[in-house]
């Protein structure tokens, strides 16, 4: 080939003299195959906004691929399939790639940017991971983390259940919290409510199951329910609570959870000109309209009487009831 020719030839590939200038218009387009210079503000379609130079290598309308060389450094090469034009692709430079820059990746999250994301991480967490914080901190640019763990780690307790697993002396375990108020336990409380972990003593019935500690205690004493699945509450409202004789002698014949009508007064009955608190076993008074009782009146027993100087129109039997105060009595479950 002579010299003309060969002249000839790198014109026609568009390589002799200077490049052509891409001024307008889009980089998708297919043109002469050839080198081009880049003008990034005026042309659309480059894969950065940067000046470069474009070398076009296309086959016919429909196949073809095009590399752009940034002033900036980077290269890219784009490719025409079947009349479509793929993205572009950012190549590898020459050497090792040390950065997700230098592959082209620009979704990726880099060392500072996880380091940053631990770090907020570990600092912002309750108190239960703050062994996390530390091992954070034993770690952080220790060439020797293994024999740092172990330090660390030597100044943790053991895993335990208890909290005298842990060395924790001053706090209340789950048995000695319940043992401060038993299942079974009455108290009043001057609101309209149970509080939480109590029920009304209104003597209704429960279910067995939702209360399992509350029947171990108490049982079927103020009531077996169905017999089966519930069992009853003790019924405190409107009364006064009495402690249980049990043997003492002073309140005979007492069981516990057993109830008692009130001690009567009586005035002048059948002529006794007599006032004081009786107790009665056997004549059936309940017409009088107060508590049902029996009594005799041949046999009545008065506790520190005394006589009255006018007995006439003074007839009367009255309960004794004395000042106070209504609060909600409530059991605990």
């Amino acid at each position: 080939m002579t010299p003309l020719r060969v002249e000839q030839a790198l014109n026609a590939a568009g390589l002799s003299g200077y490049a052509k200038n891409i001024a307008s218009g889009s980089l998708q387009t297919v043109r002469p195959n050839g080198l081009y210079h880049v003008d990034s503000s005026l042309v659309s379609g480059t894969p950065d906004k940067s000046n470069g130079m474009l070398l076009a290598n296309f086959l016919n309308d429909k196949w073809g691929s095009q590399v752009y060389w940034m002033w900036g450094g980077a290269t890219y090469e784009q490719r025409l399939q079947d009349g479509n034009w793929q993205p572009w692709v950012k190549l590898l430079k020459t050497g090792q790639q040390s950065t997700l820059a230098d592959y082209g990746i620009t979704d990726g999250a880099s060392k500072t940017d996880l380091q940053k994301a631990i770090n907020d991480l570990v600092a912002g967490a309750p108190g239960a991971l703050n062994t996390l914080q530390e091992l954070a901190a034993a770690l952080g640019n220790d060439a020797n983390y293994a024999a740092s763990i172990t330090k660390q780690l030597s100044n943790k307790a053991d895993k335990a259940t208890t909290l005298a697993g842990y060395g924790i002396a001053d706090g209340a375990t789950v048995t000695q919290v319940n043992a401060a108020a038993p299942a079974g336990m009455v108290a009043y409380f001057a609101m309209k409510d149970a509080p939480a972990g109590w029920l009304i003593a209104d003597g209704r019935t429960v279910a067995r199951k939702d209360y399992p500690a509350l029947f171990a205690a108490i049982g079927g004493l103020y009531g077996n329910g169905d017999g089966s699945t519930t069992f009853g509450l003790p019924n405190l409202c409107g009364e006064f609570i009495r402690g249980w004789d049990n043997g003492r002698g002073v309140d005979t014949g007492r069981a516990i959870g057993s109830s008692q009508i009130s001690t009567q007064l009586l005035v002048d009955n059948d002529g006794l000109q007599t006032v004081g608190a009786i107790d009665w076993s056997s004549n059936n008074l309940s017409a009088l309209g107060y508590e049902p009782a029996q009594a005799n009146a041949a046999n009545l027993h008065f506790i520190n009487s005394t006589t009255i100087s006018n007995p006439a129109d003074s007839s009367f039997i009255r309960s004794i009831r004395p000042r106070n105060i209504a609060l909600l009595a409530c059991i605990k479950y």
